[in-house]
């Protein structure tokens, strides 16, 4: 599991297609998916990424 504070750099993120994940990018933001989950990261002006959004696994446990 990924800290959703963390910054990414975009290597790790351009090295995700050859693991088997499913890589989208538009406009600076990057999607990534496997096994039906998927989480959105933005990219900063020093080449890094940030998670813009819970990954969907997180979303389908949450609970209220």
């Amino acid at each position: 599991m990924w800290d959703v504070r963390d910054r990414f750099e975009a290597r790790l993120l351009e090295a995700l297609p050859a693991a088997g994940f499913i890589v989208s990018s538009t406009g600076g933001v990057t999607r990534v998916e496997k096994y039906g989950c998927g989480a959105e990261f933005r990219r900063t002006s020093d080449n890094h990424y940030l998670m813009t959004a819970r990954s969907f696994a997180e979303l389908r446990t949450t609970t209220t």
